[in-house]
Parts: C-alpha cells; structure tokens; sequence
C-alpha cells in the first residue's frame, strides 16, 4: 500500500473521493457475491443429480441386455411352458419385446439427453458459474479493501487536524483516566492501611 498524501493535500481528498466511490457498492457487492455463489452451488447440485441419472440409466440398460440374453438363451427362463407368470403376458417373447422397448428408450432417448446435459453443465454452465463467482469476489475485494482504506484516511484525518468537539472528548478521556489511576492508588494505600490494622491487632 502506498503511502497516504498529506491529509488536506488536493492528492488526499482525491484519493479520499476515489476510495469512497470504490466503496459505495460494499453492500450490494457482497449481495451479488452471494448470489453468485449460491447459483453455482444449484448447478453443483444439478450436475450430481444428473450424474445419479446417468449411473441408473447405464444401470437399466445393463439390466436389460441382460435380461434379453437370460430368456434368449436360458433353457428354463426361456421357456414360456415353465413361466407360468408370462402366459398371459405374451410368453417369454413377450418379455423380451418389453425388455428390449425399456432398452431402445434407455439407449436411444434418455441415454443422449442426459450425457448432452452433463456435458452442457461441465462445458458451459459451471465454468461460466465459477466466472462469475470470481467476479464478483472481485468486485467484494474492491470494495471491502477501498472501505478499510477510507477508514485509514479518516482517522488519520482526525488525528491530524482533531475538531474541537475531538479534541475536549480527549481531554475528558485523559482527566477521566487520570482519577482511574488515582482512584487505583488511593484503594491500595487503603488496603494496605487496613491490613496493617488486622496485623496490629493479632500482636
């Protein structure tokens, strides 16, 4: 940080000007930072449930293929005569059209949506989140360092060039802690005055 210009110095006032207009959005730049952030942690969230999709989906048509392979070729499971739970449900190529329609959505439908929008969210999306998030912790930083600076400004102000009001508010602070002081004394002479009394006592 450089150092300050001498308080009442045209540099000082501009500076000052400068500062406080950097300063003036601390509020709503730490509004924005926080919505940033909560928008990136939504599509965070987003992404994990799409990725669950995608994990079940794969799940399904694994299960399915499978399924197609065991009636296909199983000699007990591919026998409609000894499936009586499918006599009525079209035997066992009954059960392998359902399997394989559960399979051609899996595959073809559901399968490339949800690998467009993964790729859409990790491509596009979060990096343009996590940008944003940036930008905004920015323009906080900006901010939040222009207001501690200001405040520097300030009390250097102050302390140079005290207004009269200052300077009897310190006056008052130094006699008040002069008759602390004193007060202090005054209570240990005291107490040494009464302990020595105890003392005599004892004698």
């Amino acid at each position: 940080m450089m150092a300050s210009p001498a308080v009442l110095s045209p540099s000082f006032f501009n500076l000052y000007d400068d500062l406080e207009h950097d300063a003036a959005g601390l509020e709503d730049s730490s509004a924005r930072l926080q919505v940033a952030k909560a928008m990136r942690e939504a599509s965070k969230q987003a992404l994990a449930i799409h990725q669950k999709s995608l994990r079940s989906t794969r799940a399904l048509i694994k299960e399915q293929t499978e399924r197609i392979d065991l009636v296909s070729k199983h000699w007990f499971y591919g026998t409609t005569l000894l499936q009586p739970q499918l006599w009525w449900r079209g035997g066992c190529q009954g059960k392998i059209e359902r399997a394989r329609a559960k399979l051609n959505k899996a595959q073809e439908q559901d399968l490339p949506v949800i690998i467009q929008t993964i790729h859409q969210a990790q491509t596009v999306e979060l990096p343009q989140r996590e940008a944003e998030v940036q930008k905004q912790l920015g323009r906080f930083e900006l901010s939040a360092n222009a207001a501690s600076e200001r405040e520097v400004l300030r009390q250097q102000a102050f302390r140079e060039y005290p207004s009269p009001q200052l300077l009897q508010l310190q006056h008052q602070e130094h006699a008040i802690e002069k008759e602390i002081k004193f007060s202090q004394r005054e209570a240990t002479t005291l107490e040494d005055i009464i302990a020595k009394l105890f003392e005599a006592r004892k004698i």
